[in-house]
């Protein structure tokens, strides 16, 4: 089971019966896989916009940050 086949309608009988099952309304169903693709979405925008390669940080911030830092 994909996503591009759930929300193609290929699953439908399967994701009824289990909604049956469960006692589940199709609508909230639905309603919580869209919040899920959207929370993705915007992990993903977060993530590539902010997305910098470890050892360009480690040049940005200097590696001999970690010797120097004391534990408290």
């Amino acid at each position: 089971m994909t996503l591009q086949g759930v929300l193609g309608g290929n699953h439908d009988e399967e994701i009824d019966n289990t909604l049956h099952q469960y006692q589940v309304s199709t609508d909230r169903w639905w309603s919580a896989l869209y919040r899920i693709i959207e929370g993705l979405a915007a992990m993903g925008r977060l993530s590539s916009a902010q997305y910098q390669p470890l050892e360009q940080q480690e040049n940005e911030e200097g590696s001999d940050q970690w010797e120097a830092s004391e534990i408290q």
